[in-house]
């Protein structure tokens, strides 16, 4: 499982220091090659169909399916314990054992939660006794004073441990620093390093190029990354700071509008003509019949009648919505309220044509 999800990892290559030079793992890496270890290791002396880290997984599997009890699952280690030879791996307690969840990424955190899911009571909201957006308390108003229960399940699902692991891969870190050192700059497009956008990123942010181990993801909502998160180097043996920026997004229709915010339902749902978007209404369908402005101002498909709705097409394509427009309409968008059970409610202008919000991309700080 950690081989498939990391790639190939040779933990003796890893873990070998011939120089001086080499710098220790850092606290991340050093669990992460722990885990490897535990996965090459023995549950019990002769064992060799079950490995340490096997043996714990297959048993938070097993509990998932079955929904057994944290009790039930202390009672069932220690009748392994009794069976199973001695000097064996087998935790005491089921609590030993979801340490390693946490270290593979699969724990999670408990937390508080507005009843109307409008906020998580977490970092900078732990001391609020009531909800900033809906004002709904905290606590029970009842003379117990018995606590809300309303809990969200965080799991501790995060990209950021999965980078770090391509560095600590002796064979995927030689691939990551491939755009840098491999890579031909002869204007033919065959990497993503060789576009406009990854170039002019680069110009824009020297201090992160100047990195070339730095990574350019396609989509995370992540901000932390960007501000350097301590990463061991497998190749190098050296720990380096990290950084990490969205270049891209490669999604369906649907999820171009939840992530961009603008509507892709509706009379202007085009992203393309976005203001100048044509639509027809037929019953309670709309239908878009200006693709023809795309079409070069002399081809017979403009003058046709009978193939389309019956008239010439003299129009232009539209000009495609620039940075500094977008930013010019969501500032008529106005504030728009989220809430669970009840409409959404903005402050609506005519300039803001078909923004529904604001995207969380804007809070990235480049």
């Amino acid at each position: 499982m950690i081989h498939d999800a990391c790639g190939y990892t040779n933990v003796k290559d890893n873990n070998s220091n011939n120089s001086v030079d080499n710098e220790k793992p850092n606290v991340h890496a050093t669990k992460f090659y722990k885990l490897l270890e535990d996965a090459e290791t023995e549950l019990y002396p002769g064992c060799k169909k079950v490995s340490k880290l096997s043996f714990v997984v297959k048993l938070l599997h097993l509990k998932c399916l079955n929904h057994w009890r944290n009790i039930w699952m202390d009672a069932l280690l220690r009748f392994f314990r009794e069976v199973i030879p001695e000097g064996s791996f087998v935790p005491i307690f089921f609590y030993e054992a979801k340490k390693v969840f946490c270290d593979l990424g699969l724990g999670y955190t408990k937390i508080d939660a507005c009843q109307k899911d409008c906020i998580l009571y977490w970092r900078d909201y732990t001391d609020v006794q009531a909800c900033p957006k809906c004002g709904k308390s905290r606590w029970k108003s009842k003379e117990h004073g018995v606590k809300k229960v309303a809990h969200k399940i965080l799991p501790h699902f995060s990209i950021k441990p999965r980078l770090q692991r391509l560095y600590m891969a002796r064979e995927s870190t030689k691939k990551m620093r491939w755009n840098k050192e491999k890579s031909m700059d002869d204007g033919v497009l065959r990497y993503p390093s060789d576009s406009v956008a990854y170039k002019s990123f680069d110009a824009r942010h020297p201090t992160f190029s100047a990195e070339l181990r730095n990574v350019r993801l396609g989509l995370a909502k992540l901000k932390e990354l960007w501000d350097r998160v301590e990463t061991y180097d497998a190749h190098s043996k050296s720990n380096f700071m990290m950084r990490v920026a969205i270049m891209w997004t490669i999604n369906d229709f649907p999820a171009y509008g939840n992530f961009s915010g603008w509507s892709t339902k509706g009379k202007l749902a085009c992203p393309c003509c976005h203001k100048d978007t044509q639509s027809t209404s037929l019953r309670s369908k709309l239908c878009y019949m200006g693709h023809r402005h795309f079409l070069p101002m002399d081809h017979p498909w403009r003058r046709s009648r009978t193939l389309f709705d019956g008239k010439v097409e003299m129009g232009v394509a539209p000009n495609p919505l620039r940075g500094d427009e977008a930013l010019v309409q969501l500032q008529a968008l106005g504030n728009v309220t989220f809430s669970k059970g009840q409409k959404r409610k903005r402050d609506f202008h005519s300039n803001a044509y078909n923004w529904k919000k604001k995207s969380i991309f804007f809070q990235l700080p480049y």
